[in-house]
C-alpha cells in the first residue's frame, strides 16, 4: 500500500513478485468531476476480498484532493474492485468490518477541508460522526460467508487446524444471521432459507479441528448451490 495506491505483493524469501496493482476506475465511475482515484485508508483484508477506501478528485500540488469518498470491495487475486458505495465523509482511523458484513469509518476529513477551501463547487459539504455501509444484499452475503469457510477448511493443515476451525465456525455463524435477514428482505424463499439453515447449523454441529475435511466436503457443495443461485 502506498498513498495512493494499492498492491499486492508475493513474499519470495529474498525478494518479492507484485501480482497486482489495484484497479479502482469502478469508483465514482458516473462522476464527470473525479479524474482521479486515491486509496484513501489502510485497507482491511477480510475472508472474501479487501475492504478499502476510495477517493475520488484530482491532484494539486502532487497532493492528492479528494471531492467525495466511498468504499468498496476488491477481489483478492485480481485486484479489481467487486463493489463500490459512496459514502459520506473520509476517515484516517481504520476501516472496522462488522459481524452482519457492514462497513464503519469515523468521519476525520483532514484531507476534505482542503479540498472544499479549494473547489467548494466541486466538493460536498464537510460533516462528522460516524459512517455505516450496511449490506443490502444478505443472500450475497450468505455465499460469500459460505464460501469463504469453505475454502479455508479446505487449506486447513495441522498446525493450524484448531485456529482455522473458529474462523470457519465465524464465517458460518455470519452466513446463518444473514441467512435470517436474506428471508426477511424476501432475497430467499422460505424453503432456500430452510434448507440453508439446516445444512449450515449440522455442519457447525459437527465442526472441529479433526473434520475439517469433512467440513470442508459439506461447505463445497453448498457454496457451489449457492454460486448457482440458491432459487
Amino acid at each position: 500500500m502506498t498513498r495512493e495506491d494499492i498492491f499486492r505483493v508475493t513474499d519470495l524469501g529474498t525478494s518479492g513478485r507484485l501480482e497486482w496493482a489495484a484497479d479502482l476506475s469502478l469508483a465514482f465511475a458516473d462522476d464527470p468531476n473525479v479524474e482521479q482515484r486515491f486509496n484513501a485508508l489502510t485497507p482491511t483484508i477480510t475472508a472474501n476480498g479487501v475492504a478499502v477506501s476510495v477517493g475520488g478528485g484530482t491532484t494539486f500540488l502532487d497532493r492528492e484532493l479528494f471531492y467525495s469518498i466511498g468504499v468498496g470491495l476488491l477481489d483478492r487475486e485480481t485486484g479489481v474492485l467487486r463493489s463500490f458505495a459512496e459514502g459520506r465523509e473520509e476517515s484516517i482511523a481504520v476501516t472496522s468490518v462488522a459481524a452482519d458484513g457492514g462497513l464503519y469509518t469515523a468521519a476525520s476529513p483532514v484531507r476534505r477541508v482542503s479540498t472544499r477551501a479549494l473547489f467548494p463547487d466541486r466538493t460536498a459539504p464537510i460533516t462528522g460522526g460516524i459512517s455505516r455501509y450496511r449490506p443490502v444484499r444478505n443472500d450475497l452475503l450468505v455465499r460469500d460467508a459460505v464460501c469463504a469457510a469453505q475454502a479455508r477448511a479446505a487449506a486447513s493443515t495441522e498446525p493450524s487446524a484448531a485456529v482455522d476451525a473458529r474462523h470457519v465456525d465465524t464465517l458460518l455463524a455470519q452466513a446463518e444471521g444473514a441467512v435470517a435477514r436474506a428471508l426477511g428482505d424476501g432475497d430467499l424463499s422460505p424453503e432456500s432459507a430452510e434448507a440453508l439453515g439446516t445444512g449450515l447449523s449440522t455442519i457447525r454441529a459437527e465442526l472441529g479441528a479433526a473434520t475439517l475435511d469433512a467440513s470442508a466436503t459439506a461447505l463445497d457443495g453448498l457454496c457451489q448451490r449457492l454460486a448457482r443461485g440458491c432459487d
